[in-house]
């Protein structure tokens, strides 16, 4: 804030202020179509986005980088640094767990096990969808619901007898 701006005048810059998606998407576009099979590499994109604004200029991409940048999707970022192949994998790797997950939740005899799997299916299902405009590749959140998700179909596979533990030393 600019000490006797008025609100205005805020709103005035706020509203010219250029988001910095757009330009990163391109970017991540151009550097796949550059290298559709297997990408610039992955955790390539800043260093990439880095060097070809040193070598080219502001022009390349209308975006001057002023710290670490990802693509800012996980699916422009995949194709990017993974190309097609890579992105496809990622893809089926999602894929199978959404699969397994409704799956399992489908089988489920247990209402309070079926509400635990729905929670976390429907949480992966957001992020699955939060992914077309944040990178979740480097979000640890989405692998700790990655992680849920996988231990609650591992727990609602067994039998809860199974899970008990006896103590040893008798009792």
């Amino acid at each position: 804030l600019v000490p006797g701006a008025t609100v205005q005048q805020i709103e005035a810059r706020v509203a010219v202020a250029p988001s910095p998606r757009p330009y990163l998407y391109r970017a991540a576009w151009t550097m796949f179509r550059e290298r559709p099979w297997l990408g610039i590499g992955p955790g390539n994109f800043s260093h990439e986005l880095y060097r070809r604004q040193r070598e080219e200029g502001e022009r390349w991409s209308g975006l001057k980088v002023d710290g670490p940048r990802d693509p800012h999707s996980t699916y422009l970022g995949a194709l990017a640094e993974m190309g097609l192949l890579g992105c496809l994998a990622v893809l089926w790797i999602l894929g199978a767990s959404v699969w397994q997950m409704r799956r399992t939740i489908r089988a489920q005899t247990s209402p309070e096990r079926a509400t635990v799997l729905w929670a976390v299916f429907g949480c992966l299902l957001g992020y699955l969808a939060y992914a077309v405009d944040v990178d979740l590749l480097t979000t640890r959140w989405f692998w700790l619901t990655l992680a849920l998700g996988g231990s609650a179909l591992a727990l609602s596979t067994r039998q809860a007898s199974d899970l008990v533990v006896p103590l040893k030393g008798g009792a």
